[in-house]
């Protein structure tokens, strides 16, 4: 199934389905730039400390609106 179809279905588990999507992604995230933050890579680490913050912010967010559904 293509990306645009999966999201273009019209029924009672969109909501769900994204919600699920979205904290997998982010805590795919968190843990790559997790993992870049401790890079040898000066640069990368930089970036990587200063984006995790926001990253985790959205997690938490993701979560708190999984559990009020």
């Amino acid at each position: 199934m293509k990306a645009s179809e999966k999201w273009s279905k019209k029924d009672k588990d969109l909501d769900d389905d994204y919600i699920k999507e979205m904290k997998e992604d982010h805590e795919d995230a968190v843990k790559l730039f997790e993992k870049g933050s401790k890079s040898d890579d000066a640069d990368i680490a930089a970036f990587a400390q200063k984006t995790l913050p926001t990253l985790q912010h959205h997690l938490s967010m993701v979560k708190e609106i999984k559990k009020a559904k």
